[in-house]
Protein backbone atom coordinates (compact mmCIF):
# COMPACT_ATOMS: atom_id res chain seq x y z
CA UNK A 1 0.00 0.00 0.00
CA UNK A 2 2.87 2.32 0.97
CA UNK A 3 4.60 1.22 -2.26
CA UNK A 4 1.45 2.33 -4.56
CA UNK A 5 1.38 6.05 -2.21
CA UNK A 6 4.90 6.67 -3.03
CA UNK A 7 4.90 5.76 -6.50
CA UNK A 8 1.85 7.86 -6.91
CA UNK A 9 3.30 10.80 -5.25
CA UNK A 10 6.63 10.52 -7.27
CA UNK A 11 4.54 10.41 -10.84
CA UNK A 12 2.78 13.39 -9.51
CA UNK A 13 5.91 15.41 -8.59
CA UNK A 14 7.17 14.36 -11.52
CA UNK A 15 4.10 15.57 -13.69
CA UNK A 16 4.15 18.70 -11.97
CA UNK A 17 7.93 19.24 -12.51
CA UNK A 18 7.31 18.54 -16.34
CA UNK A 19 4.34 20.83 -16.34
CA UNK A 20 6.23 23.86 -14.92
CA UNK A 21 9.12 23.24 -16.80
CA UNK A 22 7.41 23.53 -20.09
CA UNK A 23 5.09 26.55 -18.91
CA UNK A 24 8.30 28.20 -18.68
CA UNK A 25 9.95 26.98 -21.68
CA UNK A 26 6.57 28.21 -23.45
CA UNK A 27 6.82 31.51 -22.04
CA UNK A 28 10.58 31.81 -23.16
CA UNK A 29 9.79 31.97 -26.59
CA UNK A 30 6.73 34.50 -26.49
CA UNK A 31 8.20 36.63 -23.37
CA UNK A 32 6.02 39.84 -23.88
CA UNK A 33 6.12 40.84 -20.32
CA UNK A 34 5.93 44.83 -20.71
CA UNK A 35 3.50 44.46 -23.21
CA UNK A 36 -0.15 46.38 -22.58
CA UNK A 37 -3.84 45.75 -24.11
CA UNK A 38 -3.72 47.87 -26.76
CA UNK A 39 -0.80 48.04 -27.70
CA UNK A 40 0.20 47.43 -31.44
CA UNK A 41 3.07 45.55 -32.71
CA UNK A 42 4.71 44.64 -35.89
CA UNK A 43 5.50 41.02 -36.47
CA UNK A 44 7.79 38.72 -38.57
CA UNK A 45 6.84 35.46 -37.20
CA UNK A 46 4.39 33.00 -38.25
CA UNK A 47 2.59 32.12 -34.91
CA UNK A 48 1.25 34.93 -33.18
CA UNK A 49 2.04 34.98 -29.64
CA UNK A 50 -0.19 34.64 -26.72
CA UNK A 51 -2.62 37.06 -26.22
CA UNK A 52 -2.14 39.01 -29.51
CA UNK A 53 -4.42 38.86 -32.60
CA UNK A 54 -3.73 40.10 -36.31
CA UNK A 55 -4.87 43.47 -36.95
CA UNK A 56 -7.38 42.45 -39.87
CA UNK A 57 -10.55 44.41 -38.66
CA UNK A 58 -12.12 41.10 -37.30
CA UNK A 59 -14.83 41.16 -35.02
CA UNK A 60 -15.08 40.78 -31.10
CA UNK A 61 -17.38 39.93 -28.26
CA UNK A 62 -17.41 42.97 -25.57
CA UNK A 63 -18.00 40.49 -22.67
CA UNK A 64 -14.74 38.62 -23.71
CA UNK A 65 -12.92 41.34 -23.96
CA UNK A 66 -14.29 44.28 -21.77
CA UNK A 67 -10.50 45.88 -21.03
CA UNK A 68 -9.90 46.14 -24.65
CA UNK A 69 -13.11 47.77 -25.50
CA UNK A 70 -13.19 50.31 -22.74
CA UNK A 71 -9.67 51.38 -24.60
CA UNK A 72 -11.02 51.55 -28.02
CA UNK A 73 -14.68 51.22 -28.05
CA UNK A 74 -16.44 51.38 -32.16
CA UNK A 75 -13.57 53.56 -33.09
CA UNK A 76 -12.86 50.51 -35.83
CA UNK A 77 -16.77 49.33 -36.06
CA UNK A 78 -19.07 46.85 -34.30
CA UNK A 79 -22.62 47.49 -32.49
CA UNK A 80 -20.58 48.98 -29.33
CA UNK A 81 -23.29 46.70 -27.33
CA UNK A 82 -21.99 43.23 -27.75
CA UNK A 83 -19.61 43.13 -30.64
CA UNK A 84 -16.60 45.77 -31.53
CA UNK A 85 -13.79 45.36 -34.63
CA UNK A 86 -10.05 45.47 -34.15
CA UNK A 87 -8.04 47.87 -36.53
CA UNK A 88 -7.59 46.62 -39.96
CA UNK A 89 -4.13 47.26 -40.57
CA UNK A 90 -3.24 45.29 -43.82
CA UNK A 91 -3.25 47.53 -45.97
CA UNK A 92 -0.07 49.43 -43.80
CA UNK A 93 2.38 46.42 -44.18
CA UNK A 94 4.58 46.36 -46.82
CA UNK A 95 5.44 42.88 -46.90
CA UNK A 96 3.25 39.45 -47.31
CA UNK A 97 5.32 38.10 -44.18
CA UNK A 98 4.51 41.40 -42.02
CA UNK A 99 1.68 42.18 -39.63
CA UNK A 100 0.75 44.12 -37.57
CA UNK A 101 -0.69 42.67 -34.52
CA UNK A 102 -2.61 43.77 -31.19
CA UNK A 103 -2.82 43.13 -27.70
CA UNK A 104 -5.59 41.90 -26.46
CA UNK A 105 -5.28 40.59 -23.08
CA UNK A 106 -1.77 42.46 -21.65
CA UNK A 107 -1.41 44.70 -18.79
CA UNK A 108 -3.97 46.70 -17.78
CA UNK A 109 -4.20 50.90 -17.27
CA UNK A 110 -4.80 52.15 -13.90
CA UNK A 111 -7.68 53.97 -15.05
CA UNK A 112 -9.80 54.53 -18.32
CA UNK A 113 -11.38 58.17 -18.94
CA UNK A 114 -13.50 57.64 -21.82
CA UNK A 115 -14.87 54.78 -23.58
CA UNK A 116 -13.08 54.51 -26.96
CA UNK A 117 -11.28 57.92 -26.53
CA UNK A 118 -7.85 58.79 -23.99
CA UNK A 119 -6.61 56.01 -22.15
CA UNK A 120 -3.85 56.31 -19.40
CA UNK A 121 -1.26 54.71 -17.32
CA UNK A 122 -0.42 57.16 -14.25
CA UNK A 123 2.38 57.05 -11.42
CA UNK A 124 5.05 54.69 -12.95
CA UNK A 125 7.00 53.16 -15.69
CA UNK A 126 6.22 50.11 -17.52
CA UNK A 127 9.22 48.99 -18.04
CA UNK A 128 10.69 50.98 -21.64
CA UNK A 129 13.38 52.04 -23.23
CA UNK A 130 13.83 55.82 -23.02
CA UNK A 131 13.77 57.18 -27.24
CA UNK A 132 11.57 53.76 -28.10
CA UNK A 133 8.22 54.47 -30.12
CA UNK A 134 4.68 52.73 -28.90
CA UNK A 135 1.94 52.12 -31.82
CA UNK A 136 -1.84 51.77 -29.53
CA UNK A 137 -4.89 51.72 -30.40
CA UNK A 138 -6.43 55.01 -29.60
CA UNK A 139 -4.65 57.90 -27.90
CA UNK A 140 -2.32 56.74 -25.01
CA UNK A 141 -0.68 59.21 -22.44
CA UNK A 142 1.24 58.54 -19.43
CA UNK A 143 4.05 59.76 -17.11
CA UNK A 144 6.36 57.95 -19.11
CA UNK A 145 5.45 58.41 -22.81
CA UNK A 146 4.22 61.78 -25.11
CA UNK A 147 1.93 61.72 -27.75
CA UNK A 148 3.59 61.55 -31.49
CA UNK A 149 0.77 61.71 -33.50
CA UNK A 150 -0.71 65.06 -32.31
CA UNK A 151 1.23 67.89 -31.51
CA UNK A 152 -1.81 70.32 -30.37
CA UNK A 153 -1.12 69.94 -26.75
CA UNK A 154 2.30 70.25 -26.42
CA UNK A 155 3.40 71.47 -29.62
CA UNK A 156 6.33 68.85 -30.24
CA UNK A 157 8.80 70.31 -27.44
CA UNK A 158 9.99 69.70 -24.19
CA UNK A 159 12.17 71.25 -21.78
CA UNK A 160 16.19 70.62 -21.82
CA UNK A 161 15.74 71.28 -18.16
CA UNK A 162 13.30 68.83 -17.24
CA UNK A 163 14.32 66.18 -19.88
CA UNK A 164 18.20 66.05 -20.41
CA UNK A 165 18.90 62.37 -20.76
CA UNK A 166 16.08 62.15 -23.70
CA UNK A 167 18.23 65.58 -25.19
CA UNK A 168 21.46 63.79 -24.93
CA UNK A 169 19.89 60.52 -27.13
CA UNK A 170 18.00 62.98 -29.66
CA UNK A 171 19.72 66.05 -29.62
CA UNK A 172 17.56 68.11 -32.20
CA UNK A 173 17.34 66.29 -34.79
CA UNK A 174 13.22 66.30 -34.63
CA UNK A 175 13.66 70.06 -33.70
CA UNK A 176 13.77 72.17 -30.97
CA UNK A 177 16.96 75.05 -30.00
CA UNK A 178 19.02 72.77 -28.11
CA UNK A 179 19.42 75.54 -25.69
CA UNK A 180 15.84 75.35 -23.77
CA UNK A 181 13.78 73.09 -25.82
CA UNK A 182 14.68 69.35 -27.55
CA UNK A 183 12.16 68.50 -30.20
CA UNK A 184 9.85 64.86 -30.49
CA UNK A 185 9.26 62.84 -34.12
CA UNK A 186 6.60 63.91 -35.66
CA UNK A 187 4.81 60.93 -36.81
CA UNK A 188 1.21 62.15 -37.60
CA UNK A 189 1.58 61.01 -41.38
CA UNK A 190 2.72 57.76 -40.40
CA UNK A 191 -0.13 57.65 -37.74
CA UNK A 192 -3.08 55.00 -38.62
CA UNK A 193 -6.71 55.87 -38.34
CA UNK A 194 -7.44 55.96 -34.47
CA UNK A 195 -4.45 54.80 -33.66
CA UNK A 196 -1.44 56.88 -31.69
CA UNK A 197 2.39 56.92 -31.82
CA UNK A 198 3.70 57.81 -28.79
CA UNK A 199 7.64 58.11 -27.23
CA UNK A 200 9.07 56.52 -24.02
CA UNK A 201 10.58 59.86 -22.51
CA UNK A 202 11.83 58.87 -18.99
CA UNK A 203 12.37 54.72 -19.35
CA UNK A 204 15.45 53.40 -19.29
CA UNK A 205 18.41 55.13 -20.81
CA UNK A 206 19.60 52.59 -23.86
CA UNK A 207 23.45 51.13 -23.78
CA UNK A 208 26.01 48.79 -25.34
CA UNK A 209 26.25 46.77 -22.05
CA UNK A 210 22.08 46.47 -21.11
CA UNK A 211 20.76 47.15 -24.35
CA UNK A 212 16.84 47.41 -24.69
CA UNK A 213 14.48 46.24 -21.82
CA UNK A 214 11.41 45.38 -24.44
CA UNK A 215 11.89 42.05 -24.91
CA UNK A 216 10.15 39.02 -26.72
CA UNK A 217 12.29 37.04 -29.68
CA UNK A 218 11.25 38.25 -33.04
CA UNK A 219 9.71 41.55 -31.61
CA UNK A 220 10.59 44.75 -33.83
CA UNK A 221 11.10 47.73 -32.36
CA UNK A 222 11.03 51.42 -33.85
CA UNK A 223 13.61 53.72 -32.33
CA UNK A 224 14.64 57.01 -32.52
CA UNK A 225 17.75 56.39 -35.14
CA UNK A 226 21.20 55.53 -33.78
CA UNK A 227 21.41 57.80 -30.68
CA UNK A 228 24.93 57.63 -30.83
CA UNK A 229 24.67 54.46 -29.49
CA UNK A 230 24.42 50.53 -31.25
CA UNK A 231 22.51 47.91 -29.17
CA UNK A 232 23.69 44.95 -27.51
CA UNK A 233 23.86 41.47 -29.26
CA UNK A 234 20.44 40.88 -28.02
CA UNK A 235 19.03 43.05 -30.84
CA UNK A 236 19.93 44.19 -34.50
CA UNK A 237 18.26 46.77 -37.07
CA UNK A 238 16.38 45.70 -39.38
CA UNK A 239 18.10 45.55 -42.75
CA UNK A 240 17.38 42.64 -44.13
CA UNK A 241 20.72 40.56 -43.64
CA UNK A 242 21.82 37.23 -43.39
CA UNK A 243 22.29 35.74 -39.78
CA UNK A 244 23.02 31.94 -39.38
CA UNK A 245 21.05 29.62 -37.67
CA UNK A 246 22.60 27.68 -35.27
CA UNK A 247 23.86 31.16 -33.82
CA UNK A 248 20.13 32.01 -33.61
CA UNK A 249 18.13 29.04 -33.77
CA UNK A 250 14.68 30.65 -31.33
CA UNK A 251 14.65 33.30 -34.01
CA UNK A 252 14.93 31.26 -36.90
CA UNK A 253 12.11 28.92 -35.26
CA UNK A 254 10.09 32.14 -34.84
CA UNK A 255 10.81 33.47 -38.62
CA UNK A 256 12.25 30.40 -40.97
CA UNK A 257 12.96 32.03 -44.14
CA UNK A 258 10.48 34.48 -44.62
CA UNK A 259 12.63 37.26 -45.71
CA UNK A 260 15.29 34.57 -47.29
CA UNK A 261 17.76 32.67 -46.27
CA UNK A 262 18.73 28.68 -47.70
CA UNK A 263 16.91 27.91 -44.53
CA UNK A 264 19.64 25.11 -43.59
CA UNK A 265 22.62 27.32 -42.84
CA UNK A 266 21.21 30.72 -43.30
CA UNK A 267 18.27 32.69 -42.92
CA UNK A 268 17.49 37.03 -43.14
CA UNK A 269 15.61 39.24 -40.78
CA UNK A 270 13.26 42.00 -42.48
CA UNK A 271 14.28 45.03 -44.63
CA UNK A 272 12.24 48.13 -43.28
CA UNK A 273 14.93 50.88 -44.70
CA UNK A 274 12.66 52.13 -47.37
CA UNK A 275 9.44 51.74 -44.49
CA UNK A 276 11.34 53.65 -41.30
CA UNK A 277 10.42 57.75 -40.81
CA UNK A 278 13.49 59.61 -41.02
CA UNK A 279 15.96 59.60 -38.35
CA UNK A 280 14.54 56.31 -37.19
CA UNK A 281 15.11 52.58 -37.01
CA UNK A 282 13.42 49.69 -35.99
CA UNK A 283 15.34 46.57 -34.57
CA UNK A 284 14.41 43.04 -34.21
CA UNK A 285 14.98 41.07 -30.87
CA UNK A 286 17.19 38.19 -31.83
CA UNK A 287 17.28 36.28 -28.17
Amino acid sequence: MKKNYYRVHVSACLVLLFSLFFATALTAKTDFLNCFTGEIMLWPGRKIPTGWRVCRGQERNIHKHKELFKLIGKNFGGDGHSTFLLPNLRKKVHHKHLRYIICEKGRSFSSYPSMGGYHTLSGGSIGRTMGAILLTAGAFFSDQFKNCSSRSYYGGLLSINQNAALYSLLGTKFGGDGHVTVGLPNLEKETPKNCSYSICTTGTYPSRSDGFSDRGIGRMLLFTGWGGFYPDNYWTPCDGQKLLVKDYPELYKTIGTRFGGDGKTTFQIPDMGKHTPKDMCYYIRLK
